[in-house]
């Protein structure tokens, strides 16, 4: 199984995108997951090496690493909530993505492995979109800080930035029988319990 990104399509403004929708490489990152994906045909069409891809949207959950924008939240709010408040440093707030729990998309990728078609690709997300600054809001909800944070937000130029992708997880619903499981309020909640976890101990 190669494993690909929903930044292989292009925004649709706001339209949940299907497998058959036009890949179309935006970044040096993007590029590598539709080169994969034709690696991946090549293989299988030349020498019966069979593959599956997937184009997975964005996933969150405990562990997630701070280099993403969840991880990068609940840490920042993890180390106030030690201090009693302060300033948090994000991007931008008014994109929107297609989240899922990372749980759940491990329980898609191994049912694709067991029971996925050779040289299909399957869209692994939830079919909504969420706006970043209300993922962020959610967080402080939860937190002891909520009303002793001072939010800077980072801007970043236009064409960096994709206003909405969110995907159609309909193909894999109706082939495999999965959908996700695990409400975004129960991942916030879990990874932002790990960072500070993670905390505990460190002190």
């Amino acid at each position: 199984m190669l494993v690909g990104s929903a930044q292989q399509y292009l925004s649709s403004g706001g339209r949940p995108l299907a497998e058959g929708d036009p890949q179309a490489a935006s970044s040096p990152y993007s590029l590598t997951k539709v080169v994969q994906e034709q690696m991946g045909m090549m293989y299988l069409n030349q020498y019966g090496i069979e593959s599956i891809f997937t184009r997975s949207f964005n996933h969150t959950g405990p562990g997630q690493s701070p280099a993403y924008a969840v991880g990068s939240f609940a840490s920042q709010i993890a180390r106030l909530e030690l201090v009693g408040g302060g300033e948090m440093h994000v991007g931008n707030l008014d994109s929107r993505r297609d989240f899922l729990d990372v749980r759940d998309v491990v329980r898609a990728y191994r049912l694709l492995l067991e029971r996925g078609e050779a040289g299909e690709a399957y869209n692994v997300c939830s079919g909504v979109s969420v706006r970043m600054g209300d993922l962020l809001g959610k967080l402080l909800e939860i937190s002891t800080v909520s009303d002793s944070v001072q939010i800077h937000e980072q801007k970043l130029h236009v064409s960096a930035v994709t206003d909405e992708l969110v995907g159609d997880p309909s193909k894999i619903s109706n082939h495999l029988g999965w959908a996700h499981e695990i409400p975004l309020e129960r991942s916030l909640g879990d990874t932002l319990d790990w960072y500070r976890s993670t905390l505990e101990d460190t002190h």
